[in-house]
């Protein structure tokens, strides 16, 4: 499953989800992948995410089946490795996104 989209409150919000368990995972889970997959592109660079070290110890185990080595990173440090590699300013982006929600909801509870 890993990063998904869900509806709360008439809004699409990004979710990240644990590929063990299913439930949602925050800032302390883990993010992992196969360091052999990481050297090469394709559907094969696959990345799971685990929301506490149970859920990490099973995935970790299913991993060990496929003689891959399998390494994590704190979920918090992967997207904000991503957001500064991507050039992301999160304040900007929010604002953005805040502004499209108001018009929206101002856009619903207009006249029809």
């Amino acid at each position: 499953m890993g990063f998904v989209m869900t509806e709360e409150d008439g809004f699409f919000v990004p979710v990240a989800v644990c590929d063990h368990c299913g439930r949602e995972a925050g800032p302390e889970s883990l993010v992992l992948w196969d360091m052999a997959a990481s050297r090469t592109f394709g559907a094969e660079r696959r990345m799971l995410v685990a929301c506490e070290d149970e859920c990490l110890e099973a995935l970790a185990q299913g991993a060990s089946e496929n003689e891959s080595e399998w390494v994590a990173v704190a979920l918090d440090a992967y997207l904000a490795g991503l957001v500064e590699r991507l050039a992301i300013d999160p304040g900007a982006v929010l604002e953005r996104e805040r502004a499209a929600a108001a018009a929206e909801e101002t856009r619903r509870e207009g006249p029809e």
